[in-house]
This record gives structure tokens, C-alpha cells and sequence, in this order.
């Protein structure tokens, strides 16, 4: 099953690797038979078909394959803040949002779990980073840009706000962001590992939330 369609995806997620994930979601968990031993058994099948995990978080695993320009997060928990993420992104495209190609979902138990197919990102420096999550911190509380830079005390973070804070596009996407945390009570995490970027320099918010 799929949460929703994107009208033209530039890739889609294998069926091999969609019946491995679907396996490991539905799987039956013994005391001999742990979600730990399951999700241990995910990665190695997804590892033969190419996919290398690069990242592990309480909801999630990434994988990156050399030969794709895109990467595959498949959930490890049920996560409904980066669910909702990507819905809105599906309903407010913006340059600064990641493009995610195509995404799969399955019910299991009331839960439902996902797989994403999101486009590969390079990491973005750490000032930078911090810059965006103070935007997004202070503006969801209602300050203003020039309260914000106020607290940003080095001339090469209010360097890297003055850029963000003339962009239009951007601006709204981190709006967005903060009005979506507030509205759905989400904790906003924002760090460097969360915020990257294209080859060609955009910044791209990766994964904004957590649930409260």
C-alpha cells in the first residue's frame, strides 16, 4: 500500500527491496526471534543487493547504493513526525525540501511503517547548520529576525543568517517547518546531520522532527 503518489517518480523502490522491508515489518517476534535479530537480518539481505547502511536513528535506517542517485530509508519504529514531513512536502513543493522518489508503506498491528526513495545529499558544514536550526528555534517561538541575530554572536553566523534571511524561498520553507512543530506538537531537531545540501550548494532540510 502507498500513502500517496508522486505524478512522476524519477525511480522506484525495487521489489526485491520492498519484500525484504515488508518482511521485516510483518515479521513474528519470539523470544528467539527479536526485532533486533529481524532487523539485523533486514540489513544483511538488503546489503546483498547493494544497499549500505549509513545511518541509524531510533525510527530509522538509511542506505546508499553507488549506483543510485537516491537514497532508501526504511523505518525501524513507527514515525509519524517524518510522515508528516513528507506529506508536506508533497503538498508545498520548495527547492529546500528533500525530492523523494517514491515511497512505500505497510500496516502492521494498528502501526504503519515506511520506506522512502529520497534523493542523495552531500553533508553541509556545521555553522551553517546551527544558523538554520536557530532560525527555525526562535522564529517558532515568535522572535523576530532581529531579536534572532542578536544571539548569533560570531560575524560568520550572522554572515550565513543575512543570506537565509534574503531568501524568500527559503525563509518559507523554514516557516513552514516551524508551524508544522507547532501545530503537531513535534520537537524540532535540527543539526548538522539533518540539514544538507545538492552539489550545486542549495541547503536541504532533511529531517526537522521528533515526536514530543
Amino acid at each position: 500500500m502507498k500513502i500517496f503518489e508522486f505524478e512522476q517518480p524519477e525511480e522506484k523502490i525495487g521489489a526485491e527491496e520492498t519484500q525484504v522491508a515488508n518482511h521485516f515489518f510483518g515479521g513474528e517476534h519470539h523470544w528467539y526471534n527479536t526485532r533486533n535479530m529481524q532487523l539485523r537480518k533486514m540489513i544483511s539481505k538488503l546489503r546483498k543487493l547493494g544497499w549500505v547502511p549509513i545511518g541509524e536513528g531510533e525510527f530509522g535506517v538509511v542506505f546508499r547504493n553507488e549506483n543510485k542517485n537516491y537514497v532508501l530509508k526504511v523505518s525501524k519504529n513507527p514515525d509519524p513526525a517524518y510522515a508528516s514531513y513528507v506529506k508536506m512536502i508533497k503538498d508545498n513543493p520548495n527547492e529546500y525540501f528533500p525530492k523523494i522518489s517514491d515511497i512505500r508503506s505497510m500496516m502492521v498491528e494498528d502501526k504503519e511503517y515506511y520506506m522512502y526513495l529520497i534523493e542523495r545529499l552531500q553533508t553541509l558544514n556545521r555553522e551553517s547548520a546551527y544558523v538554520v536550526g536557530s532560525l527555525l528555534k526562535w522564529l517558532s517561538q515568535g522572535q523576530s529576525p532581529n531579536e534572532i541575530k542578536n544571539y548569533l554572536i560570531k560575524d560568520d553566523w550572522r554572515a550565513i543568517f543575512d543570506s537565509i534571511i534574503s531568501n524568500e524561498e527559503l525563509l518559507r520553507a523554514i516557516l513552514l517547518i516551524g508551524n508544522m512543530a507547532k501545530k503537531h506538537k513535534f520537537r524540532l531537531d535540527i543539526h548538522h546531520e539533518n540539514v544538507m545540501q545538492r552539489e550545486d550548494g542549495t541547503i536541504v532540510i532533511t529531517d526537522p522532527y521528533v515526536v514530543a
